[in-house]
């Protein structure tokens, strides 16, 4: 308004002094020609004035009236804070209320970034040096000119210590590239001969490099490793059979169709082609699937299926962990560019190293590099420093160059910003760190560290204070430079104790009065945080399952929305996740208004605790099941069960694989469900890769073999067909068969589907039949019930699919019907009668022992279908008449039973399945199974126990049952991967299960 006054004055003025001038006359010709020329001018001015007035009354009503709603609202938030109370998540907790399960506190130790970062004004003072790929490039290469050195290893050399300096900060350009990778390749020879040879002419770099482990059998991991170190983001590369699995898993569990899952999974996993080497003319090809790129085609397979991300991003994991491992039979070991620069000091010159062609584009972002300068009043004693020192050692050249030349280098190559101009450019704060405070706190904390578990060097630890700069520089909410980021996890509550206060600072009112106002240990916080404690550690680790972070599943405002809390836990596998809704509560809220007059409350709701899981399971009998399949081998040797055969799979095949499922025998509840090798639940955090990796522990220790590992039945299955057969009426309890040794024969005479050899022709009963685990009587059995009866039952019975109440990391397993064979095997799709004599004997299916429990379970309980269950409470869980059952006469049921007792008794095959102690007087009632696998060529057993280099598979040990024989109240499958017998493999791990339960309760009921 004050702009229109003006203007009008000024118009007035001007219209007044013309009225004035013509009054006058000629005598003031002259001046009147003066006002004349000026009225134009202040026309315009005026209407300048007007315009500016129009356009701030203009903005003023649309901040006023349109978007006086938003800005208000934002000023509200501004001034509103919402505080998540955490619930306390519920406990898990066995039969006997043994908690296996709790809460702790966690104590951990943070770092606040801006408080490492020099003051305000010095920042400003401080030059930034930025380089992108191209440059860098120039830099590597005027490096390596000086130095006489390849320009991969100085550029490889010169990445890796930026990526790991906390005085180098990491952006992200709008220009996308493709990200080249490769590999070295070494043939195996070469490097056998260096482990081998111990004459003294062998050149002594082949032997540092075959003690280096920098060489790799498995190409897909120098390939994962050299996208991780290049781009920093975990990855996994999955081969054509693995990609394929993947889409079939998904597509199976969502019941969507492969082709759209592959449209929306491809554009993110780009695919590399590695060319074929000498010897190796297979070449390889794959699918790489980062974890940043994964959890955008997460989100964009959520949409597609309407599911929540959470749910997708967990299915993937499933299907991801069921993978089967690549084989490997290279003549190469691999390296990946990324660690040339440690290869060039164990390579002898004349190594035969061979370049490999990838093939294939991985589209990123330009990685932009800010370097930052020296301020100038620290010369030589600042993070550039620091950084042009590490690069001098890195590179080898300590002793052959001083500093200044590299130092001016990087000045010279590097684009020169200030600090306004990079936060301008990039929109980011850029932080400028303090090398004193950061020197002060990694060495010093390293010193408070040493005598604890979380021990680190100084070294490490500023390592992991670069994380958390990388973290900060991405500003997201809960994660900024004045948060507190988390550098060391789980620290003793007395090295916390000890840490707490060392990083304060002096109030500012108070400094003047000490001359040294620098705290002992800049920036760092202890944290408390609430994690899992468990009692058992190691111990039922499958069934528990692991917690994760739920903010790597929800962003920070997705949580809050959500009722959670975005630094809380969300259960990741095992019962964590499958009643993580139950375990996690409901969270409360605090709400808060800052006011002049200080904070004011606005609401405060209570958090309800989570639910307390009261499980069926017993966790002594877990430990000691658990116990006994690590030893099964060393049980078999006390018991004079073991064979060469046996030794030799044990030590080549085995690796520690087996399992056991016990069951209540009336309603399926879970006594114990072991599975070796196990993992410790404290481990996953920080060792999963390890643990998920298929070279460094070939017995998949985070595979829950009791569940989810899928393999032939064998003769587990015979006593189903049988109870089968009698309840339809094929077949009488006192009926004889007639076995010549095989059922029948090809057209050139061999015969199809033989007895166990040796054999003589013979009559069974049908106890006999299973007790001596007749062939011929099973599959005669299955023929006359049919193709489609026979496997509709042992559906029902879970076969082939997931038959367990709350188990659901299961795995379905392996059913082939007459209505699925077409799409199981569709190269034949014909159902034949030798495919129904195969169900019959187990060599058709697959299953896993949580899966074949239910059969004994049946046969003990009078023909009712149990389906294992782990919650004392689990709603789904069926009893009594809700039951299933297999309308069989008690008659003839008994004819089954009569089998079974007789397997353990002698002549039968696990006569040696005899409890002592105070469980002598207990009858066991059981059934061998003996399945096989692989090729006729693998299965050479004579030959592999020859020829140690033979890919080799040895029959997988079964061996079901119950017990007592009269009156049961447990039932058991338990399952030795390539045990080779089951008789023999299995008995004495049941056998310790068994005396042990019985132990327990004969001391329960004393």
């Amino acid at each position: 308004m004050s702009c229109c006054l003006l203007a009008t004055q000024c118009l007035a003025l001007a219209v007044v002094d013309r009225g004035s001038c013509q009054r006058l006359g000629g005598c003031v010709k002259g001046h009147s020609g003066q006002h004349m020329s000026m009225l134009p001018r202040v026309i315009l001015l005026c209407g300048l004035f007007l315009a500016v007035a129009m356009i701030f009354i203009l903005r003023l009503a649309q901040l006023q009236l349109l978007q006086g709603a938003e800005f208000a609202s934002e000023t509200f938030e501004a001034r509103y804070s919402v505080e998540v109370l955490s619930a306390r998540r519920g406990r898990l907790i066995d039969r006997h209320g043994v908690v296996i399960a709790d809460n702790r506190t966690i104590y951990n130790v943070a770092v606040v970034m801006q408080e490492l970062s020099v003051d305000r004004r010095q920042r400003l003072r401080v030059p930034i040096y930025r380089f992108d790929s191209e440059r860098l490039s120039h830099l590597a290469s005027a490096i390596a000119d000086e130095l006489r050195l390849p320009l991969a290893v100085v550029r490889q050399q010169l990445e890796d210590e930026l990526v790991l300096n906390p005085g180098v900060g990491v952006r992200r350009g709008a220009r996308e590239e493709t990200l080249n990778m490769g590999m070295l390749a070494l043939p195996r020879m070469v490097m056998m001969q260096a482990e081998q040879d111990a004459d003294p002419d062998v050149d002594p770099g082949y032997v540092a490099l075959a003690e280096s482990g920098l060489m790799l059998m498995d190409p897909r991991e120098a390939l994962e490793r050299e996208y991780r170190q290049r781009q920093g983001v975990p990855v996994q590369a999955l081969n054509p059979s693995q990609w394929q699995g993947l889409l079939n898993a998904l597509s199976e569990r969502y019941q969507t169709p492969m082709d759209h899952i592959h449209e929306i999974l491809s554009p993110y996993a780009p695919q590399i082609r590695m060319e074929a080497l000498a010897g190796d003319p297979r070449g390889w090809r794959w699918r790489l699937v980062a974890e940043d790129r994964r959890r955008q085609a997460e989100v964009s397979l959520a949409r597609l299926l309407g599911d929540a991300p959470r749910r997708v991003r967990e299915g993937m994991d499933e299907a991801l962990l069921r993978l089967p491992p690549p084989a490997l039979d290279s003549h190469w070991l691999y390296i990946p560019w990324a660690d040339i620069g440690d290869l060039a000091r164990h390579l002898p010159a004349e190594a035969p190293v061979v370049e490999v062609a990838l093939h294939g584009e991985v589209p990123v972002r330009e990685r932009l590099y800010l370097i930052q300068g020296e301020h100038p009043g620290q010369q030589g004693e600042g993070m550039f420093a620091l950084l042009v020192e590490r690069l001098r050692h890195s590179l080898g050249v300590a002793e052959r160059r001083d500093s200044e030349w590299l130092a001016a280098l990087i000045q010279h190559h590097g684009e020169h910003l200030t600090v306004r101009r990079s936060e301008r450019e990039h929109r980011r704060h850029q932080l400028v760190l303090d090398a004193q405070a950061l020197h002060r706190l990694s060495s010093r904390l390293a010193n408070e560290l040493a005598d604890s578990r979380k021990s680190l060097g100084s070294l490490q630890i500023e390592q992991r204070i670069t994380k958390a700069r990388r973290l900060s520089d991405r500003e997201w909410r809960g994660s900024t430079r004045f948060d507190p980021l988390v550098i060391v996890e789980d620290v003793e509550s007395r090295v916390a104790n000890r840490l707490a206060g060392k990083g304060g600072d002096v109030p500012w009112p108070q400094r003047r009065y000490f001359e040294e106002t620098s705290p002992h240990l800049p920036g760092l916080q202890v944290i408390t945080d609430i994690g899992r404690e468990y009692p058992y550690p190691g111990h039922a680790s499958h069934i528990i399952g692991y917690l994760g972070r739920l903010s790597a599943v929800y962003d920070h405002a997705t949580a809050l929305a959500m009722g959670l809390d975005p630094q809380g836990w969300l259960g990741r596998s095992g019962l964590e996740s499958v009643y993580d809704e139950l375990l996690q509560g409901s969270n409360g809220r605090r709400a808060r208004l800052r006011t002049p007059q200080g904070h004011r409350l606005l609401e405060e709701v209570l958090p309800n605790p989570g639910v307390d899981i009261h499980l069926t399971l017993d966790m002594e009998l877990q430990r000691v099941a658990e116990s006994a399949c690590m030893r099964w081998h060393e049980l078999a040797v006390e018991m004079g069960l073991n064979t060469p055969r046996m030794d030799a799979a044990r030590k080549r095949v085995n690796h520690g694989r087996a399992a056991i499922v016990v069951v209540d025998v009336n309603d399926g509840a879970i006594r114990a469900m072991a599975s070796t090798p196990t993992y410790n639940l404290y481990d996953v955090r920080t060792r999963y890769r390890d643990l998920a990796n298929p070279q460094q522990n070939p017995g998949q220790p985070l595979i829950d073999h009791a569940t989810s590992a899928s393999h032939p039945a064998g003769s587990t299955v015979k006593p189903l067909v049988a109870m089968i057969a009698l309840a339809e009426g094929h077949t009488r309890y006192d009926e004889v068969f007639f076995s010549r040794g095989y059922m029948a024969r090809s057209p050139q005479g061999a015969p199809i589907l033989r007895e166990f050899q040796p054999f003589t022709p013979r009559e069974f009963t049908l106890p006999d039949s299973l007790t001596r685990s007749s062939n011929v009587v099973s599959a005669t059995l299955a023929e006359r019930v049919g193709p489609s009866v026979l496997t509709e039952w042992m559906y029902r019975f879970g076969m082939g699919r997931r038959n367990a109440v709350d188990v659901a990391w299961q795995r379905p397993g392996l059913l082939p019907r007459p209505e699925n064979l077409a799409q199981l095997r569709p190269q034949e799709p014909t159902w034949y009668p030798s495919d129904t004599w195969r169900a019959g004997i187990g060599q058709f299916s697959a299953a896993a022992p949580v899966q074949l429990v239910s059969i004994p379970a049946a046969v003990a309980n009078g023909g009712y279908i149990v389906e294992p269950y782990l919650w004392r409470d689990a709603p789904q869980r069926r009893t009594g008449e809700d039951r299933e059952r297999l309308a069989i006469s008690g008659r003839d049921l008994r004819a089954v039973q009569e089998g079974m007792i007789a397997v353990t008794r002698p002549g039968g095959t696990a006569t040696a399945l005899r409890l002592s102690g105070t469980a002598a007087d207990v009858a066991v009632a059981a059934k061998t199974g003996t399945s096989e696998w692989g090729t006729r060529a693998t299965r050479d057993h004579d030959r592999a126990l020859q020829d140690s280099a033979m890919v080799w598979t040895p029959s997988h040990g079964w061996l079901i049952g119950y017990a007592p024989a009269e009156n049961p109240e447990v039932a058991f499958a338990a399952f030795v991967y390539g045990g080779t017998s089951g008789g023999r493999a299995c008995t004495g791990m049941v056998k310790e299960v068994l005396e042990a339960y019985f132990n327990e309760a004969h001391l329960r009921r004393e």
